[in-house]
């Protein structure tokens, strides 16, 4: 059995309850960049600590890349 088409009523009671729970942190600010910025460059030197041997530039730049997506 197919479950029913989602109306526009349920998605916006559904929109209104998200929104209300999602807190300013979990919103993405446009006007503050240096915070994933600083993420990913915590989440870099712990991982270049963990391998204990140096990799090539290409790598990293691959790694930012990845998990800025």
């Amino acid at each position: 059995a197919e479950a029913p088409a989602q109306s526009a009523e349920r998605a916006a009671m559904i929109a209104q309850i998200v929104d209300a729970s999602v807190i300013a942190k979990m919103r993405p600010d446009a006007d503050d960049s240096s915070f994933p910025t600083a993420v990913i460059d915590k989440s870099e030197e712990e991982r270049k600590q963990r391998l204990g041997f140096t990799m090539p530039d290409t790598y990293w730049t691959e790694y930012r890349k990845n998990l800025e997506q």
